[in-house]
């Protein structure tokens, strides 16, 4: 577990989940991502924690716990102390730890969807407020022969589809499962190709995102294809999933958006860095967070 350095003046926040770190994937990323930001803030004394280190926390005064995953909350629950206020975030509807439970004082769903999904089955209504991503200051990039970073998670299926685009494309390609350092990987690159968080991440640093991957989850390939102005707030709708425009392909439709990107490098790198500082800037997000929880900042 991470511990802030206490100062007694300031009140204290926990944020916890089953994971903690980018290498864990887009839920542990989202986690850090809302961590750093309230240090970044620094009016709080602010602890993470993951499943395996939840027990270590119980019993301390927390004035604000901000939370995912229905066994972290089901955890919480049982020794919370009463002057703690819990906010528990859903990030997404699959699988079914994202799923509310009764218990916190105040629900956050990341998309449309995902808000729908929660009051439908459990009767649980929460404010919609799209996930946090680290704003970086837009930096004009581009190789003279585009560098593809295809972002990978375990439920992805099949890689071929986007490699042989890149190569129909004449664009380079290269895939990523976070197990390293994703953020790292994603300034190398020119572009990015994935679902939800991995898409706005590479946004954050300017680079154009098209949402596509071969879930197992999914029956049939499906994406929101290459994000600009027209599609992004379709897309939004289900949190950059592709469930949103249900748009099927194949690699070769997958290189004419590489093609088209390519064309209107600069013009989609500005739209991708502006569209995060508009709408998922982390310090933005955090701050709603804590207005949620009664919290004057």
């Amino acid at each position: 577990m991470i511990r802030f350095i206490s100062n007694n003046m300031k009140k204290k926040i926990l944020v916890t989940a089953l994971y903690k770190t980018a290498a864990n994937g887009g839920s542990g990323s989202f986690m850090k991502c809302i961590y750093d930001t309230l240090i970044m803030i620094d009016k709080f004394d602010v602890d993470i924690a993951d499943a395996t280190e939840l027990h270590q926390i119980f019993g301390t005064a927390y004035d604000y716990i901000i939370c995912s995953h229905r066994s972290i909350l089901s955890e919480l629950l049982k020794h919370k102390n009463k002057k703690t206020k819990i906010l528990c975030i859903s990030q997404g509807w699959i699988p079914t730890e994202e799923h509310f439970i009764p218990g916190a004082d105040v629900y956050v769903s990341i998309s449309r969807e995902v808000q729908d999904f929660n009051i439908k089955n459990f009767g649980i209504d929460s404010e919609y407020v799209p996930q946090p991503i680290k704003y970086i200051k837009y930096k004009e990039t581009s190789s003279k022969r585009l560098n593809c970073l295809y972002i990978k998670n375990s439920a992805s299926r099949d890689d071929t589809v986007f490699s042989n685009a890149c190569k129909i494309a004449g664009v380079n390609f290269n895939i990523s499962d976070r197990s390293v350092d994703i953020f790292k990987q994603i300034k190398e690159s020119d572009f990015v190709i994935g679902l939800g968080r991995s898409a706005l991440e590479g946004m954050a640093y300017s680079k154009p995102a098209i949402i596509a991957d071969t879930r197992f989850y999914h029956s049939t390939k499906i994406s929101d294809g290459l994000l600009t102005a027209n599609s992004v707030d379709t897309a939004s709708i289900c949190n950059f999933s592709g469930r949103a425009s249900k748009l099927a392909f194949t690699s070769e439709t997958i290189a004419a958006q590489i093609v088209f990107l390519r064309d209107n490098y600069k013009r989609l790198s500005r739209f991708s860095n502006n569209y995060i500082k508009q709408n998922n800037d982390s310090e933005k997000i955090v701050k709603k967070y804590l207005k949620l929880l009664g919290e004057p900042i």
